[in-house]
């Protein structure tokens, strides 16, 4: 009878202790904005009929530079703002530690563009985008809590 209670007890703190969103949170989370990059590229790839390797591809072929650019800003295109700010920043992380990643790892730069090694550089990189773009997500959550605040919500 006394584990019954204790498991009864310890089933109605657990279920209690389940929070509803507040209204503050609920109005953050209308008004800042989504980063559904990912599942925009995986669209924009399969209504393309391309694939990650097409996009990835590094080549000095100029014609080949120019549908890339093009592929760009179609997908671009379908971004937000916030979007647009991150992949901004991302990007220019994404060269400013190329070479360092390459150094680190000696693989050459026809090897990097596997998805194994893609995958390695991701996870070499995530720290330094969160350190160097974070201030995009901060700013924007700066906005919606402008927003609820005006609105009366705190």
């Amino acid at each position: 009878m006394k584990h019954l209670t204790i498991t009864l007890l310890t089933l109605l703190l657990l279920g209690g202790c389940s929070q509803e969103p507040t209204e503050f949170e609920r109005c953050i989370e209308a008004n800042m904005p989504k980063d559904e990059r990912q599942e925009k590229m995986d669209k924009f790839l399969e209504e393309h009929g391309w694939d990650i390797y097409n996009w990835l591809q590094i080549d000095d072929d100029p014609k080949l530079n120019d549908e890339e650019e093009e592929r760009r800003l179609l997908y671009e295109k379908e971004l937000n703002p916030y979007e647009k700010e991150i992949k901004r920043c991302e990007d220019d992380m994404f060269w400013d530690y190329f070479s360092k990643f390459l150094e680190s790892t000696k693989i050459d730069r026809d090897q990097m563009m596997t998805l194994e090694i893609l995958a390695d550089y991701n996870l070499f990189i995530e720290p330094y985008i969160e350190e160097e773009c974070g201030y995009i997500e901060e700013g924007y959550l700066d906005k919606a809590t402008k927003i609820c605040h005006f609105q009366g919500i705190y």
